[in-house]
Parts: structure tokens; C-alpha cells; sequence
């Protein structure tokens, strides 16, 4: 998969104005924690970070985001993406 390949993309409704994403957790079937993924701060948008092998990190990615709202609220998701289901050129 090529590098900056939009996979996903993570929201949160709000009433504050000032929203930050973060990655705090990545694991493919075969490890984890090697920067294969990265999160716009404030769109969401998750995108590969680096070439991205199926065959070395197999089939499946997971992801655990944390969204910082305002200055003292925290809510996190996990997301995961299958390759086999990822359309991209």
C-alpha cells in the first residue's frame, strides 16, 4: 500500500471548538508499534506513514486513536481496516 493512502478517518461531535487527534497505539497481525500509520491532528483522517507490505504486516491493522477536546476531556476508539477491503491507486 502506498505511503499516504487515506485507510480511514475518525470524528467526534463536540461542542468545543478545538479538537486534537492522536495515535496512541498501532498493531498489525505481525507486530507492533512501527509507525505504519499516522493521524491528521485536527481532521481525523488516519493515512498509511509509511509503504505499507500485506504480505510482511499480513491482512489486518488496528489502530487506537484518543481525540483531545478543549483542554481537559479525552475519548478514545480503536480502528481497525482490512486490506483486502481498501480500495486505492
Amino acid at each position: 500500500m502506498p505511503l499516504g493512502t487515506l485507510v480511514s478517518s475518525v470524528t467526534l461531535v463536540s461542542t468545543e471548538e478545538k479538537t486534537d487527534f492522536y495515535i496512541v497505539g498501532c498493531d498489525s497481525e505481525r507486530g507492533r508499534e512501527r509507525g505504519l500509520v499516522t493521524v491528521d491532528k485536527s481532521t481525523g483522517q488516519i493515512r498509511t506513514a509509511t509503504k505499507i507490505d500485506r504480505e510482511m504486516e499480513g491482512n489486518k491493522i488496528m489502530v487506537q486513536v484518543v481525540a483531545i477536546v478543549g483542554e481537559d476531556s479525552i475519548s478514545g476508539c480503536k480502528v481497525s481496516f482490512n486490506f483486502s477491503e481498501l480500495i486505492y491507486s
